[in-house]
């Protein structure tokens, strides 16, 4: 599986590479659990290695922002707040 989050808004997009390497069948709105799951993998990621973003372009699309989620008692790995942008 691939997941791709656009910078540009925040967009994703999921491939099964298995069955389609050429990434030509967008899965996300099919497979909303595991969009959401690969989703918080990303950012946690982004986050573990303190990822630093460009800044928008003024006139440019609105920046996204990675989600501010709450703990809970499950096995989900969560995460919260923070600033995410930043200046390169």
């Amino acid at each position: 599986w691939k997941l791709i989050q656009r910078y540009e808004d925040g967009r994703l997009h999921l491939f099964d590479l298995a069955k389609d390497p050429g990434e030509t069948r967008d899965l996300a709105s099919e497979e909303p659990e595991r969009t959401k799951s690969m989703t918080s993998m990303l950012h946690a990621w982004l986050r573990g290695h303190d990822a630093r973003f460009l800044r928008r372009k003024p006139d440019g699309p609105s920046a996204w922002q990675l989600p501010t989620l709450t703990a809970s008692n499950d096995s989900t790995t969560r995460h919260c707040g923070g600033q995410t942008s930043r200046d390169l």
